[in-house]
């Protein structure tokens, strides 16, 4: 892996990056940080033919074409990785920081989880995050779509759509998202009324 500098003209996003969206604004601050103080962080990419797919630096390359930058500073692999290393590569670098969106998140570790066969625990090992934090984050995949977009959203977070994801029940459920969006449902009090409901059942 070399550093160079590389044409954006000639740099392709991964289509099966684990970022579905990218916030307009939050690319105009970071296009105005690149132009204030440079490229700070090069990315990562690797070749394709002549060309060059973006293995980590998405943002980076977005904000930077938002200012028509000709060019942009590049780790270069040689060829590119297999598919779970090169999602890995990916994970590693927004598990930790903020950017993915909590379904993007769950898509990718789920990914992940059948390339390899691997179990929460071992999923959780690899990427440095807690056992329950991968369970929770995978719970959201058994959500509804309309679930899914308000904990992406932000209008209900992701300790209460796990709660949800748990009720034993549609009308527990239902409740559940009804009371959260008016506010009803204080911290914690999710996961206390589906426990309560479970051993009532």
């Amino acid at each position: 892996m070399k550093l160079t500098v590389i044409p954006t003209k000639l740099i392709d996003a991964d289509p099966d990056q684990p970022r579905r969206s990218m916030d307009q604004q939050e690319l105009e601050q970071l296009a105005e940080n690149i132009e204030r103080l440079g490229q700070l962080q090069p990315i990562i990419v690797y070749r394709v033919g002549d060309r060059c797919c973006i293995a980590d630096g998405h943002r980076r390359f977005a904000a930077m074409k938002l200012r028509n930058a000709e060019t942009i500073s590049a780790l270069v692999l040689d060829e590119k990785p297999p598919p779970d290393k090169l999602l890995m590569t990916q994970l590693a670098a927004n598990c930790h920081r903020a950017g993915l969106k909590p379904m993007e998140l769950a898509e990718s570790l789920n990914r992940l989880k059948e390339l390899n066969g691997w179990t929460n625990a071992e999923i959780a090992r690899t990427m440095s995050l807690s056992k329950a934090k991968v369970t929770q984050v995978l719970s959201y995949l058994s959500l509804s779509t309309r679930i899914q977009e308000m904990l992406d959203a932000g209008s209900i977070p992701g300790s209460t759509a796990y709660a949800i994801s748990r009720a034993p029940n549609d009308i527990t459920r239902k409740q559940l998202v009804e009371d959260a969006l008016r506010g009803r449902l204080k911290r914690d009090e999710a996961s206390r009324r589906v426990t309560r409901k479970s051993n009532s059942a």
